[in-house]
């Protein structure tokens, strides 16, 4: 009796964990549902970042061990190699907004070098940047690619925000800003976390910071932020749900709402398009029992919501593999068009309606 009592509890644990959502019909239960697939681009277990180019047309990945980056040409299905090297291993890789230049980012010593690439050759612009993990503070990044103008914005330590221009040198823009965490749709301000985990808003040209009001607790619990026409929102964790703040109107409302802890979508696997309209996201579901607390089979369900109209819509299904089992994530494209996503060592791109 102990010890099934024990078996019952470290499952429960798992399930906390976001690990696997079983339903618990009974033992024997099958609940597979049918596979969906997108257009297989990449087979790779080594995949490490995937961002979008700023109008969508490319798909940057960072693959081999962190010894590549390779950028995919949608309409064309053209792969063309960015970055190579054995010495010097990246960590993420993004397109300026003309895709005239790169940049990459390395990582030791809990700092990153941040380094600009062009066919004149390469510069550094910080070996100081900041090791930030989107996933781990809520959103937040220590380097953002303007979609207009080829500007990188970096946050460098102690907490300073810079700015790099093609043909210039970097800028110091504001200090006090531990973190960029999203860029208004005219580039002319951005939104940064402090060390206290204050909001502050720093205007682009470097000529003052003015403090933002946020609801108490909402950096704490914040996994997206976006700043479109519509003007600044958060999408935050809330127990098991996903809502989403909007600061401009002062209102909150539910866009990812789960059942029970058996049936949740893990809040840490979110991408919000450059639009504001789609959110997506990944979730692993026991599609066949075995007994209680135990799951034969599990597969990877791919959705997204229509912001806007509230809809939710499977796009894909995968079967989840053993060796590859937790390594997914989904990106969409800046105009919700096309979502890239990675499932089982492999990079997919699919088509949303």
């Amino acid at each position: 009796m102990r010890f099934h009592r024990l078996v019952s509890l470290v499952s429960l644990s798992l399930l906390a964990a976001g690990c696997v959502t079983i339903d618990f019909t009974g033992p024997g239960t099958d609940n597979t549902i049918a596979l969906v697939s997108g257009r297989e681009i990449a087979n790779s277990n080594g995949l490490q970042s995937v961002t979008w180019s700023a109008k969508g047309d490319e798909l940057v990945y960072v693959t081999d061990g962190s010894e590549a980056a390779l950028a995919y040409r949608v309409a064309d299905r053209v792969e063309r190699e960015l970055y190579r090297s054995a010495q010097t291993k990246i960590y993420e890789a993004m397109l300026t907004a003309d895709g005239a230049e790169f940049v990459t980012t390395s990582l030791g010593n809990n700092l990153r070098t941040i380094r600009r690439h062009s066919a004149l050759g390469t510069s550094v612009l910080t070996d100081r940047g900041v090791g930030l993990s989107s996933t781990s503070t809520g959103g937040a990044r220590a380097l953002i690619i303007s979609p207009m103008r080829p500007v990188a914005y970096f946050v460098a330590t102690p907490d300073s925000l810079f700015s790099h221009a093609r043909g210039s040198g970097a800028r110091l823009v504001s200090t006090g800003c531990a973190a960029i965490l999203a860029l208004s749709a005219d580039e002319t301000e951005l939104l940064c976390l402090s060390a206290n985990r204050e909001a502050i808003i720093v205007r682009a040209d470097g000529t003052g910071t003015r403090s933002l009001t946020l609801p108490a607790g909402l950096t704490t619990n914040a996994r997206l932020y976006s700043w479109g026409i519509a003007g600044i929102q958060v999408i935050y964790g809330d127990g098991l749900d996903a809502k989403l703040y909007d600061v401009q109107a002062r209102s909150t409302r539910t866009v990812i709402s789960s059942r029970s802890l058996f049936d949740s979508t893990p809040l840490d696997k979110l991408s919000w398009s450059a639009d504001g309209r789609v959110l997506a996201s990944v979730k692993n579901v026991c599609a066949q029992t075995s007994g209680l607390f135990s799951c034969a089979k599990s597969q990877w369900i791919f959705e997204i919501r229509e912001l806007v109209s509230g809809g939710t819509t499977r796009v894909a299904v995968h079967n989840a593999d053993s060796i590859s089992h937790g390594l997914t994530s989904v990106s969409v494209s800046p105009d919700s068009k096309l979502l890239a996503y990675t499932v089982n060592g492999r990079l997919y791109l699919k088509e949303l309606p």
